[in-house]
């Protein structure tokens, strides 16, 4: 029988990770799976309150980092104690904001690793506003792209910024098809299987075939963002089979409608823009050493 572990990366939000950690226990019947928690960090003290919550529960371990990690290394401390501590074959990592309601989840993942052999598997994942995020890219991205961006992305930061300024002040439906580019239309790529494409960080299952040889989930460097199109290149370049399925389905919470104010608009999009150039750096330079 296989041994599954769920890894859950938790920052504060422990509302989301309960809320998460319920939907997986209605769907972990059987002895041989578990739901490792990593609380990140966290000085709110919710790391140790989910310690405390769980401390009954043979199945659920809570991991404290004393700092927080980022997105990479906070889950490869889960996907290493999983790995090595619980003799896990498949290794599923899933966003603390994320709901799976298929009671037969489980089962589905295994079944098509029996058929596809994949080393990774990605569902469908969709948001409370009905978009889907995976996959996240269809192909892999170039090193030109990735120039492009690095040149650009302090000015491209400023744009997003001057839109929201006008979205703000009820100018921007008159003014953004004059100005800036049309919004992409819907992805629809989930609706099919796909092999070789980018998936969405939000959850991720490594199969015993990539748990096997790999020791960490993630390239480590980055802290939040681009850590899937690293995870793809490198699995592309090690001939790793990466699969996206739309027979798994889950719930991402994170694109739930928030209200922002200006300063605080201003501060999540510096470091966005700031982060995903320094892991673009991270990914550039591991393709000029291929």
């Amino acid at each position: 029988m296989q041994k599954i572990s769920f890894i859950i990366l938790h920052y504060k939000t422990i509302q989301e990770t309960i809320a998460c950690v319920n939907s997986i226990e209605k769907l972990i019947s059987h002895e041989k799976c578990n739901i490792v928690v990593v609380d990140n960090g966290s000085n709110d003290e919710s790391g140790n309150k989910l310690k405390e919550l769980y401390e009954e529960n043979e199945n659920i371990y809570v991991l404290i980092n004393s700092e927080n990690l980022g997105f990479a290394q906070g889950n490869n401390i889960g996907y290493s104690f999983a790995r090595e501590n619980l003799q896990a074959t498949f290794i599923a990592v899933i966003n603390n904001d994320t709901i799976i309601n298929d009671e037969n989840f489980v089962t589905k993942f295994i079944n098509i690793y029996s058929i596809e052999k994949y080393h990774v598997l990605g569902p469908d994942v969709m948001t409370l506003e009905g978009i889907h995020q995976s996959p996240l890219a269809m192909n892999r991205i170039t090193l030109e792209e990735i120039n492009y961006f690095l040149k650009n992305y302090k000015k491209e930061s400023l744009m997003v910024k001057i839109k929201y300024i006008l979205k703000k002040f009820f100018l921007f439906r008159y003014i953004k098809n004059r100005f800036f580019h049309k919004e992409q239309e819907q992805n629809e790529n989930y609706k099919t299987k796909h092999e070789d494409v980018v998936l969405s960080g939000a959850f991720l299952i490594f199969s015993p075939d990539f748990v096997k040889k790999e020791k960490e989930a993630f390239y480590p460097g980055t802290f939040m963002y681009v850590e899937e199109f690293i995870l793809f290149h490198l699995c592309h370049q090690k001939k790793y089979k990466v699969l996206y399925t739309p027979d798994l389905y889950i719930l991402h919470k994170h694109e739930a409608s928030t209200k922002n104010d200006l300063k605080s608009f201003f501060k999540k999009t510096d470091f966005f823009y700031h982060h995903v150039a320094q892991g673009y750096l991270i990914l550039k330079k591991i393709m000029e050493n291929d």
